[in-house]
């Protein structure tokens, strides 16, 4: 399990949309599941992978689960440069 955050913090509002990009072709096995959640409690939402997502809990922080067994996450390119393997955006702040 990876858990990072706040992956944004103070950015002038409260988030209640986002998403979770991870690229299929950076991905081996089986998909991870990707949770999301905007505040500091324990109210992690399960979001589909490239969808955009709307909170039912709004928050002003914006942290990331992904939770994978057997999975491998690469951030290597197919030409030997690195590039994200995981992209986060804030989609609506209010």
């Amino acid at each position: 399990m990876l858990t990072l955050g706040p992956v944004f913090k103070n950015i002038g509002g409260t988030i209640t949309k986002a998403k979770c990009i991870i690229p299929s072709s950076r991905i081996t096995g089986p998909s991870p599941t990707i949770r999301m959640k905007t505040a500091s409690g324990n109210d992690w939402e399960e979001v589909s992978n490239g969808v955009e997502h709307s909170f039912a809990t709004a928050g002003s922080e914006l942290y990331l689960q992904v939770i994978a067994s057997g999975t491998t996450i690469s951030a290597k390119g197919s030409a030997g440069e690195l590039v994200p393997a995981i992209i986060v955006k804030v989609l609506e702040v209010t």
